[in-house]
């Protein structure tokens, strides 16, 4: 266990849960416009989300597994995975 411990794959870099969502609905061959339509968020929200402006809250989160299948924890923990990045890399 001590090796695990010691050798964690810990990246220095934080990406947007954004590009994960933009994966994941490409993998749906879902547009844009359907993916907004469909967690009743307006495109503008979307394309937020996508570059990291706005973050996934926990009901984005919600609105996202039932139109993905993908567990809204899942968002939840990249989203503040991705925010404690964020905060490490400017000091805050």
């Amino acid at each position: 266990m001590e090796a695990l411990k010691r050798f964690a794959y810990e990246p220095d870099y934080a990406i947007a849960p954004g590009e994960t969502l933009k994966e994941t609905m490409e993998s749906f061959n879902m547009t844009q416009k359907e993916l907004a339509t469909r967690t009743g968020l307006t495109e503008q929200t979307i394309i937020r989300i996508f570059k990291g402006d706005q973050p996934i809250t926990y009901e984005t989160a919600n609105k996202l597994e039932l139109v993905t299948g993908v567990p809204a924890r899942f968002w939840n923990n990249l989203e503040s995975n991705y925010r404690e990045k964020l905060e490490g890399k400017h000091g805050f």
